[in-house]
């Protein structure tokens, strides 16, 4: 009698609405998913620099580069599907970036950036 009793107390406490737990869920804020115009800019120009500055590296280097930077490929992968052996893959990837991070230096000092 007594445990019915202490169950139906604390059944009936439980279900008083002032022990309620109500979670808020705040909605997020809607985001635009296009980014800004000057955003928009700014990505379109240094893309342009990008595509400009890789002319400026030498094919062979450009494609290790490229495979490797962009395309996410290990360097063994590049080396067999290029037929290389793997120092000489790694020395192109070495040298690509030079070439590609002076071309970059070179076109912003040209445009006047810093």
């Amino acid at each position: 009698m007594v445990v019915r009793f202490a169950y139906n107390a604390a059944s009936n406490y439980r279900a008083l609405s002032r022990h309620r737990v109500e979670l808020a869920i705040v909605a997020p804020e809607s985001h635009d998913p296009l980014p800004a115009p000057d955003e928009q800019l700014i990505t379109r120009q240094e893309l342009e620099l990008a595509e400009l500055a890789l002319t400026h590296v030498a094919v062979d280097r450009r494609a290790i580069l490229l495979l490797h930077e962009v395309e996410g490929h290990s360097m063994p992968e590049i080396a067999e599907s290029l037929k290389v052996p793997l120092n000489t893959a790694y020395s192109r990837l070495r040298l690509g970036r030079q070439q590609y991070e002076q071309a970059v230096r070179r076109l912003r000092a040209r445009r006047g950036e810093a």
